[in-house]
């Protein structure tokens, strides 16, 4: 988990993100998810599941580089990238500091966020099925089946 501070409707809030640059340390070395993988395992991907995570935040170069694992360096090319396509928009300055989010009224965005929430039900639906494995592999153990 990452904690970010973050603005939105002119409210600031701590929220944790799961940082893929965390799990990666936590984990010892290749954990990505599997939206990431998906996507090649890029900076852009990092930076995109990042801002898709928490689409209904704006963020700060320095934040979405810690919670994305990618170097302030990189994020700043990817954010530009990113802009220059229409992805990603400026929403307002913080201090020094400008706030970037994902331009949730281009019709890209909306069907990278549809392949987004399909990864993630993909995820959950495979894990319930381990889960069920797991339980049922215990019961027959245990003599209970």
């Amino acid at each position: 988990m990452c904690v970010v501070y973050c603005q939105n409707n002119n409210k600031v809030y701590k929220r944790e993100v799961n940082s893929i640059a965390g799990k990666e340390k936590e984990r010892g070395a290749k954990m990505v998810h599997a939206f990431v993988r998906l996507l090649g395992n890029s900076p852009t991907a990092r930076v995109l599941h990042l801002l898709l995570e928490g689409r209904e935040f704006d963020y700060a170069i320095s934040d979405i580089a810690e919670g994305s694992g990618v170097h302030r360096t990189t994020v700043s090319e990817v954010v530009e990238s990113l802009m220059a396509e229409g992805f990603v928009i400026k929403t307002r300055r913080m201090g020094k500091s400008q706030l970037f989010k994902l331009n949730m009224s281009d019709p890209r965005i909306q069907k990278l966020l549809d392949l987004y929430q399909q990864v993630l039900e993909y995820q959950r639906s495979q894990a319930q099925t381990k889960n069920h494995t797991e339980q049922g592999a215990d019961f027959s153990s245990a003599g209970l089946t």
